[in-house]
């Protein structure tokens, strides 16, 4: 890999986000992506959900926002959150966001496995351990 190409992460999204994105969001981002649909055919807790993406090595995408307090409280540097708060959270504005971020110099400077990202409408934050 090339110093100008994004890391190669590995994500699970959330049942709140559209399993439909998990083919076109490879295919944008070159990263990979499974959806929680995939990996369990029941609805999964919260802290269900965050043992799976430890124990496959996954970043968490969500647009829930307790995984925000569970990655404070709980989960500080053992996992990686981000957290979509968007007003338009149909998933053309999800892809876009998403494939924004991964593009940015910021993504490429953060340890994504360990860090807590929201990406909101008008700016990015990015809570590191």
């Amino acid at each position: 890999m090339n110093k100008s190409s994004p890391p190669k992460y590995r994500f699970l999204l959330d049942a709140n986000i559209s399993s439909k994105l998990v083919i076109k969001l490879c295919a944008l981002t070159l990263c990979d992506f499974v959806h929680i649909s995939s990996l369990s055919s029941t609805s999964l807790s919260d802290s269900r959900i965050v043992a799976v993406a430890k124990e496959l090595n996954r970043i968490i995408i969500t647009h829930d926002l307790d995984y925000g307090e569970i990655y404070y409280l709980k989960e500080r540097g053992q996992i990686g959150v981000i957290m979509l708060r968007l007003r338009d959270q149909t998933s053309t504005n999800v892809i876009q966001k998403l494939q924004s971020f991964f593009a940015s110099a910021e993504s490429r400077k953060s340890d994504l496995s360990t860090s807590l990202i929201i990406l909101e409408d008008e700016k990015t934050r990015i809570f590191s351990p």
